[in-house]
């Protein structure tokens, strides 16, 4: 009878863990990059600490910090771009349940500095969004004067990773 009974607790351990282990993890996935984009795009959060009144819960300019990069890989330098973020309103948090988060979207223009060749990085700051689910591309323009504009085959879109180093 105990002989019987080992294979079936194999199998229903087996099971169990085979199903635990082919589970999606999304938590320490790298920020996901283009296909087809003509710069290296990426979007990352900064870990900084920022210091926020309770008073400030209600204030317009706390949205979210996010780091962009732009690697060109072909010459010449982006002297523009056009960035929309996508993600979440202020909704969540601790508000009442029935003020419920709703999809919104920022659009930045962004220009390099006049001491820079091209633009490369950028530092934003959000109003409206305060979960970043996305962040995509939607013009480059080039110091020849060339622009860049997305198609269905070539686009430009970047997530931050969902992990975020802090300290005290």
């Amino acid at each position: 009878m105990r002989s019987a009974l080992s294979p079936t607790i194999l199998l229903i351990l087996s099971t169990g863990l085979s199903a635990q282990s082919n589970a999606p993890n999304d938590t320490f996935k790298p920020a996901v990059t283009s296909q087809g984009c003509p710069v290296s795009f990426t979007v990352k959060r900064p870990s900084g600490l920022v210091a926020r009144n309770a008073r400030d819960a209600h204030d317009p300019a706390a949205g979210v910090g996010l780091d962009l990069s732009f690697d060109s890989r072909r010459m010449p330098n982006i002297a523009a771009a056009t960035v929309t973020v996508h993600g979440l309103s202020k909704g969540g948090g601790i508000m009442p349940i029935q003020h419920q988060p709703h999809a919104v979207s920022e659009v930045f223009h962004l220009t390099r500095s006049a001491d820079t060749p091209g633009l490369s990085t950028s530092e934003i700051w959000t109003q409206d969004v305060v979960f970043v689910s996305w962040a995509e591309v939607t013009q480059i323009s080039y110091v020849d004067g060339t622009e860049w504009h997305p198609s269905e085959a070539s686009t430009c879109r970047a997530a931050p990773s969902l992990l975020l180093l802090t300290a005290l």
